[in-house]
């Protein structure tokens, strides 16, 4: 009988340790994109199983539960984009090209991104763990630039493109979960977001007008009317349970709750709630019923300027205030990929956007107007969901009146108006 040959046991070992690489090279995308469409709650460990064609043992071999491919998941994402190559003393063209290549980052890699953001909203403390040490290797990777270029400028001008990527951040999402979309029609094209970021990134010049022009006082706008009072019994029960699917939908997650307890928080019993809404889906969807508060101002019907400025970041601070559970719940569902709930939020975006690029038409450049407007809109949302991510995270909440200026001051950075405008 010949003898055993020691090369078969070693190519035996090489191709198990082979098997398993490839079966986690396989596992942590089919996670990742289950997680992004489902949520880390809705998603089973079969479900992961069979997307990459494993049984539940074999997954199990690599990964102890589900909790251990979040972990998995979320190490993928790096805790700073490198800055080798930018010198201290790097001009404004080398922070936008910074900034640029940090938000196409994180527009290429949406769906980890998508991850990690709506584990932290779900109060998941290894998602917020790692948000934060993205957060630091950012904030600690950049300042030391911005100095050199912005002075005693920098921080309003760090914080206006952390506003503005949040912002770009969350237009793509939305772009992406929308169900019914072509290719030539998104609400930001990489091209478009490159162009932003390079018109936004001001000029010494004009952070040096933002922050020292006189602010104007807070004055928030009116209420708008909202409906009228239901007259019916019927009708008031409804608004009584979307309000208390609402409050549960944005403390726990739209997977987390159940109509029970939506029920027993508005004092209904299951039948007495199924005779108004058939599904947990349908509550959703019918949350637009319920009155909202809406402050962010119009387009002007002229140029845009300070005052205009300054109560558009009051009205979105005030609908914030406002609103939060409503706004919370909108961006935790988009994130999880609910497409009807980011076609409706497109379309009113959509709305709001073509009457703001006519403003910027009538203030800045031609070649400037569409970005200037794309910087607008991105800024609506990119501060509410800075406000409610950074909560998440634990950090200390800021009052407003002493938030308000630094955002004013961010804001008008990014888009100067009156003597900003010469600046530029």
């Amino acid at each position: 009988m010949a003898p055993l040959d020691g090369s078969l046991f070693i190519g035996a070992r090489a191709s198990i340790y082979s098997i398993g690489w490839t079966r986690k090279r396989v596992t942590v995308p089919a996670a990742r994109d289950l997680f992004a469409e489902r949520g880390f709650r809705g998603t089973t460990v079969r479900e992961i199983a069979r997307r990459c064609r494993l049984t539940d043992p074999a997954l199990y071999y690599h990964f102890v539960s589900k909790q251990a491919l979040l972990q998995a998941v979320l190490e993928e994402t790096p805790p700073a984009i490198s800055l080798a190559g930018l010198p201290p003393a790097a001009g404004r063209e080398e922070v936008a090209a910074y900034y640029n290549g940090t938000f196409r980052y994180w527009s290429e890699n949406l769906t980890v991104g998508r991850t990690l953001i709506a584990q932290t909203l779900n109060s998941d403390a290894v998602a917020a763990a790692r948000l934060a040490e993205v957060r630091r290797g950012l904030e600690a990777a950049i300042p030391h630039h911005l100095v050199g270029v912005y002075g005693e400028n920098s921080g309003l001008v760090g914080l206006g493109m952390r506003m503005l990527g949040s912002g770009l951040f969350a237009g793509e999402t939305l772009r992406a979960t929308r169900a019914s979309r072509r290719a030539d029609d998104s609400t930001l094209t990489r091209s478009r977001v490159s162009a932003a970021v390079k018109v936004g990134c001001p000029s010494p010049a004009v952070a040096r007008w933002a922050g020292t022009v006189p602010l104007p006082a807070r004055r928030l706008p009116p209420l708008r009317p909202g409906p009228p009072a239901p007259s019916e019994g019927a009708e008031r029960t409804r608004l009584r349970i979307l309000e208390a699917a609402l409050a549960l939908f944005s403390e726990r997650g739209f997977s987390a709750t159940t109509v029970k307890a939506i029920g027993a928080r508005c004092g209904l019993t299951d039948a007495a709630l199924y005779y108004h809404f058939h599904s947990k889906t349908e509550i959703l969807e019918s949350l637009d019923e319920l009155p909202h508060t809406q402050l962010v101002p119009a387009a002007p019907e002229g140029q845009l300027n300070l005052e205009w400025l300054a109560r558009f970041v009051d009205g979105i601070l005030g609908e914030f205030e406002a609103e939060r559970d409503a706004i919370r719940l909108g961006f935790r569902q988009i994130l999880l990929g609910n497409a009807v709930v980011a076609g409706q939020r497109y379309l009113a975006a959509r709305g709001w956007w073509k009457s703001m690029a006519i403003a910027c038409e009538a203030t800045y450049p031609p070649g400037e107007a569409r970005a200037r407007a794309d910087i607008v809109a991105a800024i609506r949302i990119g501060i509410p969901h800075t406000l409610l991510v950074e909560a998440a995270m634990g950090a200390e909440a800021v009052p407003f009146d002493v938030l308000r200026p630094r955002l004013l001051r961010a804001v008008a950075a990014l888009l100067p108006v009156d003597a900003g405008l010469s600046a530029s």
